[in-house]
């Protein structure tokens, strides 16, 4: 497949790309992009003597992957294991598949590879395609392997090929911080780096050890690897700020059962529907709840363009209540909106609302503008949003360009 305007396309990716070799190991030749890929040499690897052996043969390696790979290579019809050494004493752990395929002969641990298996690979023609030569694949990482092998020095892509016109899809990371060389694909990612992360110490420690990080759930993640036998952190405070003080902790503890609330507005949600039983049933399956809106929010996840609506559980018997019959939601009643616009497609539930849409609004120019820059809207209210986020600590009004006339909220 010919590849054309491959510098303007696309940078490199972040799997080819060699100036990203930033971590050295300074007791041997190896180099890292990632930080935990080091310490993990270095506590694990450098120096050290192979732990994992292959429980059919000698060969033994540093990594628990290139044993699996040289039983799948060498040992293919002999069961897989985890066999890890330890003081040649070997310990044989086994990891059970149990979800297999209807379809085929593939079994799986974790039951979302099975769906994923079942929907994009079980029974369907491959998927992605590399850019380069016709080599087809049902998984888009084994592209991605294929074209760091073969085609080193070309551009790293993501092609996915339908009915033979293959759509290239990108992910680019458009938000570069202008102090440091890192980018993100989304704005607010650039704006939460700006603020605490670039240039700040870290603000985050643990409560077991000296390690600090400008990130919280990097805190989580240490506390659930190094400080398994501590107090979990979910239930009680693990994240510190470098001063020592608790950042998150749970104050409000329910006197009837074992949970506790940051919040107090949670707390008494809760407690009305502590120790009851489960008064609310989903009117399309079995689910049930002791929340009325708990039951709204699942008929619109599970069970969409059907009525809103739950039915009460009395007496072992389920019976619909005649107020929820009625009182259904105002976004999905689709009826409610009996005014359309005959200039457009937008439809009203008031009369009002359709003259206001048809004289300030549909077809016109924004009408009013911010006093600190030069964004224009047709709502007054978006004005009101835009200063309180942008021009923060100043007066918030807003100026109609037509009539000449200032609006405050």
């Amino acid at each position: 497949m010919k590849v054309q305007d491959d510098q303007q396309s696309m940078t490199l990716m972040y799997y080819t790309d060699t100036k990203r070799i930033k971590f050295p190991c300074p007791k041997c030749l190896s180099t890292f992009v990632k930080k935990c890929d080091l310490n993990r040499h270095l506590k694990y690897e450098c120096g050290q003597a192979p732990r994992f052996q292959c429980p059919y043969c000698s060969y033994r390696c540093k990594q628990r992957c290139s044993v699996y790979s040289h039983v799948r290579k060498i040992h293919k019809k002999q069961i897989l294991r985890d066999v890890e050494s330890k003081t040649l004493s070997y310990s044989v752990n086994f990891r059970k598949k149990k979800f297999p395929c209807p379809k085929c002969v593939r079994t799986f641990v974790r039951k979302c590879d099975l769906g994923r298996h079942l929907k994009y690979e079980c029974g369907q023609a491959p998927r992605f395609q590399c850019p380069y030569c016709s080599y087809l694949s049902k998984q888009r990482s084994s592209v991605y392997s294929h074209v760091r092998k073969i085609h080193k020095k070309q551009i790293h892509y993501d092609v996915e090929s339908k009915t033979l016109s293959y759509s290239v899809t990108f992910r680019r990371k458009k938000y570069s911080c202008p102090k440091c060389v890192k980018s993100f694909v989304q704005k607010c990612d650039l704006g939460r780096h700006l603020k605490y992360e670039c240039g700040q110490a870290p603000r985050f420690q643990c409560p077991y050890c000296n390690l600090r990080s400008k990130q919280r759930e990097n805190v989580y993640t240490h506390v659930r690897k190094m400080h398994r036998k501590q107090i979990n952190h979910d239930q009680e405070s693990s994240t510190t700020k470098t001063d020592g003080t608790n950042v998150r902790k749970k104050k409000m503890q329910c006197p009837k059962c074992s949970r506790s609330f940051f919040y107090e507005h949670r707390l008494s949600a809760h407690l009305h529907e502590c120790g009851q039983t489960l008064k609310y049933q989903c009117p399309y399956c079995r689910y049930q709840h002791k929340v009325r809106a708990d039951i709204y929010k699942h008929v619109q996840k599970k069970h969409k363009k059907k009525e809103v609506y739950a039915m009460e559980i009395d007496r072992n018997e389920v019976k619909p209540r005649a107020q929820e019959l009625k009182k259904q939601s105002y976004h999905t009643k689709i009826g409610r909106r009996k005014f359309p616009c005959p200039k457009c497609s937008s439809t009203f539930v008031h009369k009002h609302d359709v003259k206001k849409h048809l004289t300030f609004i549909c077809g016109q120019a924004p009408r009013f503008k911010c006093p600190y820059c030069n964004n224009c809207t047709k709502y007054p209210y978006n004005i009101y949003t835009h200063i309180r986020k942008k021009h923060k600590k100043n007066e918030v009004y807003t100026m109609d360009i037509v009539e000449n006339v200032v609006y405050k909220p």
